[in-house]
Parts: structure tokens; C-alpha cells; sequence
């Protein structure tokens, strides 16, 4: 193959006059057509210009060194191409997928084959198959396939999440080292870059940090935020199920040790992850709402009784003033801290009399 190869190359010289030992460098594949001792082009070249230099291509050398993985992530990354392979490679699959993702709306309707002769194939691949998940998930399980269970491992699926964000930077890579006006410099820079990319992305991920992996981000953001409001809404229904529980057993003492449901609320918000601020802020704004003027009124009514209970009354707008303000300090924080706790209590019950008086 690679005396082949030669053999149309220096025709190629010699049919335009060419010198053999013009050429300086050559840049081949690892192949062994390629670098073989005997057989091989550099061999055939060397013997005509002992002088060439030979450079391993930086794109296949890049493409080589992402086919390391660990085992987790190759399980991964071959459970995917036989599910691409199940739907796409047969006709009546794909077109049932097909038909699938245009009910549900989805921006694409069909997944992408792998394979390995092109550069970009797997980066394209696992995005695809990552952002149709669920499409896919619910096609595996109307056809009893054996692997519709990875795709409800949260575990698999985050890996999945990485694979498409690692090879989707890869891509990119890529396609900064093509095109015309590429040298061998600027191809060496871009590939150092990459890797002083890679020590920055693993010491953000050693702080926990995994915003550098957006799909990846999102996903666990998104499964994380499902879970707490899980756990929220069992929580809930556990304490509204213990008071009955606690009276039947007739533990006074522990029923009022029972924790509030309102406290629930805004810490289930207040551990929402980063990337949901706005969506934290708004819940905060809309439950630190007052619901009604109960407790500044309340304040002031205690204002007001502290004030009588004075024996000087003020005769004039600054004694008045200066009563007030003295009334105010000797308002206690657990007086306050009372009327906050109480809140939802009486929110409750207002509700619960349909607006009419309560025994508060």
C-alpha cells in the first residue's frame, strides 16, 4: 500500500518536474502503510530524500488520544451506539421513532449513526441521543428492549451528559485545527490550549464545580431540583399525617414539637442549585410577601397598650413622639418573632373560614 502510494507520488514529481528533495517535511496518519520501516511512504520517501522529516498529523493524533476512556464511560459510550443502532439501522424503526419525535415536537426527530472514520461522528452522536432521551427512552420501552433501563440510571445518563459535553469540546477543537490557513505552530498552540483547558476544567470539578459541562450542569441542576421537591412533598404529607398520629397516641408533649410545614417551603427554595437564581429570587420575593397589614396592626395595638399603661399622657406632638418611639423599643423580639410564627396559623384559618372571622 504505501509502495503504492509512492509510486503515483513520484509520477506525480516527475510528470512536473518535480525534486524529491524539495520535500522536507511529510505528515501522515499513524498507519503502518504509512510509517512502515520497510513498506511504508516514509520508507520509500527516505530512499530517494534521506533528509525528510516526518510529522504524526495533530487532528489524528487528538482523535487518538479521546479513544482513552475508562471502562464506566466506554460502557457507556457502546450502550449508546446499540440503541442509535436498534432504531436507526432498521427502516420501520426509524420511521416510527420519526414519527414519535414529531408528535412530541422535539427540534429533531431522528438520531445520528455513529462511526469511527469520521472525526466529529461521536460528538454529533451523543448530543443527539442525549437531547432525545426521552423520546428514546419511551420507543425502548413500547419495544421491551433490554437497554430502555439505562436511560432510568440517573447515573448512565449523567455519563452520557459528560460524554456529549467532553466530545462536543473536542469538535470544536477540531475544527480549529482544519482549513487552509492552518500551520503547524498554530496548530500546536491550539492543542496545548486544549490541554491547559483540561487542568482548569478538573480543578473546577475538584471544587465542585461542573459549570465548564453545561449539558452535564443542567441535567444533575434539573434532576437534583426534582428530587428536593420530591422529598418536600413526602415531608409535607409525613407531618400533616403525625399530628393524628401523635393525638391518637396521646403524646401531647411531642405534638408541639412537631415542625412547621411553612418552614419547609422556603428551605426546599433556598437549596435550589446556582444556575436557578432567578428563579430562587422570585420564590423568595412571592413567599416573603405580606399576605395582610395583620401584623403591622398587631405592633401597633401593643404600641398603643404600652403607651396607656404610661401614667403621663403626652400633651403634644413631640411628647407623642417621644412616647411612641420609647413604646417601640420596649417592644421584646420574641413578641415580634410571635407575630411572624403566627402568620401562617391565621393565614389558615382565614382560609379555612372563607374569609370570615377567626378565633384570632
Amino acid at each position: 500500500m504505501g509502495e503504492d502510494v509512492f509510486h503515483i507520488i513520484d509520477s506525480f514529481f516527475s510528470e512536473h518536474n518535480l525534486d524529491w528533495k524539495s520535500c522536507t517535511h511529510l505528515c501522515t496518519d499513524g498507519a503502518a502503510s504509512m510509517i512502515g520501516r520497510v513498506k511504508g511512504l516514509l520508507a520509500q520517501i527516505k530512499k530517494v530524500n534521506p533528509d525528510v522529516e516526518w510529522n504524526h498529523c495533530i487532528i489524528h493524533r487528538e482523535a487518538l488520544a479521546s479513544k482513552r476512556m475508562s471502562p464506566e464511560l466506554h460502557n457507556v459510550l457502546n450502550d449508546g451506539v446499540k440503541v442509535i443502532n436498534f432504531i436507526e439501522s432498521r427502516p420501520l424503526n426509524h420511521r416510527l421513532f420519526e414519527s414519535l419525535c414529531h408528535d412530541s415536537g422535539t427540534d429533531h426527530q431522528q438520531l445520528l449513526l455513529h462511526t469511527d472514520v469520521r472525526w466529529l461522528s461521536r460528538g454529533k452522536t451523543l448530543q443527539r441521543l442525549f437531547e432525545l432521551r426521552d423520546e428514546v427512552s419511551a420507543f425502548l420501552s413500547e419495544h421491551s428492549h433490554p437497554l430502555v433501563a439505562v436511560f432510568e440510571d440517573t447515573n448512565w445518563v449523567a455519563r452520557l451528559a459528560y460524554l456529549a459535553d467532553v466530545f462536543s469540546k473536542l469538535n470544536n477543537l477540531n475544527l480549529t485545527l482544519q482549513g487552509k490557513g492552518t500551520h503547524i505552530l498554530n496548530m500546536y498552540d491550539k492543542a496545548c490550549g486544549f490541554m491547559k483547558k483540561i487542568k482548569l476544567w478538573e480543578r473546577k470539578c475538584e471544587d465542585g464545580d461542573i459549570s465548564c459541562f453545561q449539558q452535564l450542569d443542567t441535567y444533575l441542576s434539573t434532576y437534583i431540583s426534582v428530587e428536593k421537591f420530591h422529598t418536600l412533598n413526602s415531608n409535607l404529607e409525613s407531618l400533616a399525617r403525625q399530628p393524628t398520629e401523635l393525638a391518637k397516641l396521646h403524646k401531647w408533649t411531642d405534638l408541639k414539637k412537631l415542625e412547621h410545614k411553612d418552614n419547609l417551603i422556603p428551605q426546599t427554595w433556598n437549596e435550589r442549585p446556582l444556575p436557578y437564581g432567578t428563579m430562587q429570587n422570585s420564590s423568595f420575593a412571592l413567599l416573603t410577601m405580606f399576605g395582610s397589614t395583620y401584623m403591622s396592626e398587631q405592633a401597633f395595638s401593643h404600641l398603643n397598650h404600652i403607651k396607656k399603661l404610661k401614667s403621663e399622657h403626652p400633651n403634644n406632638r413631640q411628647e407623642l413622639k417621644m412616647a411612641a418611639a420609647e413604646a417601640w423599643q420596649s417592644i421584646s423580639n420574641d413578641y415580634t418573632n410571635s407575630l411572624v410564627s403566627s402568620m401562617g396559623h391565621r393565614l389558615h384559618a382565614v382560609i379555612a373560614s372563607m374569609g370570615y372571622a377567626t378565633k384570632y
